[in-house]
């Protein structure tokens, strides 16, 4: 059987003690991503500079080649296998880096600006394994998971905790 996604995303809710978060993203023990904004789909365009960093593959940079992506994963996708019983996804974006096996779930972003922060586009899905790359955008994970969108002072921390 076949079901729609729109994206590859989960989140686990904390509890009401834990009411400071730091919009950061950690690409390794001593090293992160301040996160100050997020941007839909939508309003990323085509040839845009985006960046990762990810589990297996490192940190990786591409251009957005396509919006509003459908990926469809059959029985022969074989770089996450989760997917398989989602069957097909919209509403993707598709970058023309190539990540790897185990490289899902990391995030893709804008370069680091001036100021030294990082603007959240989205949450990596998979690839084709030899051209291109898919992530689901933050707007549309928002929307799917029933969640509200973060806002962020101007030091990266949440404000609408």
């Amino acid at each position: 059987m076949n079901v729609t996604r729109n994206s590859d995303a989960a989140f686990v809710l904390l509890e009401q003690t834990f009411r400071s978060v730091l919009g950061q993203v950690y690409a390794t023990s001593t090293s992160r991503f301040k996160i100050n904004a997020h941007y839909g789909w939508s309003v990323i365009p085509v040839g845009a500079t985006v960046i990762t960093s990810a589990k297996v593959r490192g940190y990786m940079t591409g251009k957005i080649v396509a919006r509003d992506f459908t990926a469809t994963f059959g029985t022969d996708y074989k770089y996450n296998k989760d997917l398989l019983r989602f069957g097909r996804m919209y509403k993707l974006v598709k970058v023309d880096f190539i990540s790897l096996p185990g490289d899902s779930g990391a995030p893709v972003m804008s370069p680091t600006n001036s100021s030294g922060y990082n603007q959240l586009y989205g949450i990596l899905v998979g690839t084709d394994g030899k051209s291109y790359s898919v992530y689901s955008p933050v707007d549309i994970i928002l929307s799917e998971l029933g969640l509200s969108r973060p806002v962020y002072h101007s030091d990266g921390t949440l404000s609408n905790n």
